[in-house]
């Protein structure tokens, strides 16, 4: 079944964007298909007053509240937006809670450079979020400026999007410039972020108004200790971890951060707590949550209905046919072993060259000796050298999944048909054989029936096996079947790479 979300912006940095990817990838694991296109802020506008926003919030509002009636189930990230849908007419609610990927905050993931640049003998305070008034960023100056009275070198780093010429950023411009200590570092890569987030001594939440706060988890996974003003949603998010709290006395808030930043007991028991409270934000306990509010409205996967004389087997691979390439050949050698034994069904695309995608086989079903071949046209053609380009942009470096998933986009051969039919057809096979490991169909296929699936890696020693969005291709299938024992040892490293758990058997093909 197709899943398909709606959302009107998507980029690096987006907390709704992040939501659809993480609601994406979940969906695979359940076995739905589905693209990224549009969502609504429902922020209350009583936050944007005088602001541009405060206009689009209030129609954005009333388009929730016109949608209502003809919606199945609606979806908050936290019971603070459920209660918010409600309020617009919404009937039946669920929270599903966005999770957080720990290994993408590792101190390993950190850009090195700025690492070195923002050491110092702080404290360090950090807060991450777009500069708008509702966040006060003049509640942290005023934090900032008690703790300089007990602590001269102490720093603020101010991490998020801003309007330079915006009379509020300018205001606080020259506050801070009388402070001193204070920076404005803007919107940064992931690999900064994280930089900033392990040079943090404590971060600092000011803002009246979150619907969740990602930043909030964001900085647990960092192992930076919390404080942040219980208002809104912010109280649920941190669910009892870190250190909340709901009045701002800034003298008594500067002493707190000089101890969570020296007293080595005290930090270790926030973060061990924050830690602890993770769990509740892994995609295990997210997919769960999803799993209950879809029941009863989208229908689970089909089956095979039947135990078949012949297993019905569908082989995946990006190429078939009269072309070249290790694991094509591969592919193909194995397919027209098992064609006497199984029932084998090729799903491929239209596309010959690699460098480009371009479709040069007709789409459709043709018969290659005792093999059933499926072809799917390719969607996109690709710019090699823009592709390269990109690759050395996410090449040996931390990345958000906006990054790596755009990278695999790239990488291709993105064919839609290909997945609506794993996803839509799988009652009519009791296995999946897929090659290779690297590409779009592997992907964004093999969750979608990780329950039955085979890979054959053909990994190689390769930037891209380090990516976190290859987890569930080396961790999902029931079996990885490895041509080498060095391949077999990096499809292993792929596995602890991704940071997810381990399942099934590996070993050598033969």
């Amino acid at each position: 079944m197709a899943v398909h979300q709606l959302i009107p912006s998507f980029g690096p940095g987006d907390a709704s964007g992040q939501a659809a990817l993480h609601l994406q990838l979940l969906l695979r694991r359940m076995g739905h298909a589905g693209d990224i296109y549009a969502v609504h802020n429902i922020s209350p506008a009583r936050f944007y007053p005088g602001t541009p926003l405060e206009h689009a919030l209030v129609a954005g509002r009333a388009q929730v509240a016109a949608m209502a009636p003809f919606l199945d189930v609606s979806i908050g990230d936290s019971d603070y937006n459920c209660a918010e849908l409600r309020v617009a007419g919404h009937r039946n609610v669920h929270t599903v809670q966005l999770f957080i990927e720990p290994e993408r905050f590792a101190g390993a993931g950190a850009d090195p450079e700025m690492l070195a640049g923002l050491k110092g003998p702080g404290p360090t305070l950090v807060s991450v979020s777009r500069v708008m008034p509702h966040k006060r960023f003049e509640d942290l100056l005023a934090l900032h400026r008690e703790l300089l009275r007990i602590r001269p070198q102490a720093r603020l780093l101010l991490v998020g999007g801003y309007e330079a010429g915006s009379r509020y950023f300018k205001g606080l411009q020259r506050e801070a410039k009388a402070l001193g200590g204070v920076e404005f570092l803007g919107r940064l890569s992931h690999a900064r972020l994280v930089a900033v987030y392990r040079s943090a001594s404590v971060f600092v939440s000011m803002s009246e108004h979150e619907g969740f706060s990602v930043p909030i988890i964001e900085a647990m996974a960092a192992q930076v200790p919390v404080m942040a003003y219980a208002a809104a949603a912010v109280p649920e998010t941190m669910g009892g971890a870190g250190i909340g709290f709901d009045q701002k006395r800034f003298a008594f808030l500067a002493e707190l951060a000089v101890d969570l930043t020296e007293d080595r007991s005290l930090r270790q028991s926030v973060i061990d707590g924050q830690t602890r409270r993770l769990q509740h934000f892994s995609p295990a306990a997210a997919q769960v949550s999803l799993a209950k509010a879809l029941q009863g409205v989208v229908a689970p996967p089909p089956r095979p209905r039947r135990t078949p004389k012949r297993p019905r087997v569908a082989l995946v691979v990006q190429r078939y046919g009269e072309v070249t390439g290790g694991a094509e050949s591969h592919a193909a050698q194995v397919a027209e072993r098992l064609a006497p034994h199984w029932d084998i069904t090729v799903l491929t695309t239209c596309a010959k060259n690699h460098l480009t995608w371009e479709n040069a086989f007709p789409p459709g079903e043709e018969r290659m000796g005792r093999v059933k071949v499926l072809r799917f046209p390719v969607t996109r053609t690709r710019n090699i050298h823009a592709f390269n380009a990109l690759s050395r942009q996410v090449f040996d470096r931390s990345n958000e999944r906006l990054r790596e998933e755009q990278w695999v986009a790239e990488q291709g051969p993105l064919s839609p048909g290909i997945i609506d039919h794993l996803a839509s057809t799988q009652d009519a096979y009791d296995g999946y054989l897929f090659f290779t490991y690297l590409y779009a169909p592997t992907v964004m296929g093999l969750p979608l029936v990780a329950d039955r699936a085979m890979l054959v890696p053909t990994a190689h020693d390769e930037p891209p096996i380090r990516f976190g969005v290859y987890g569930d291709v080396f961790n999902r299938p029931r079996v990885l079947m490895c041509n080498t024992p060095p391949q077999a040892a990096r499809a292993l490293r792929g596995r602890a790479g991704a940071g997810a758990r381990g399942r099934g058997a590996h070993g050598a093909a033969r």
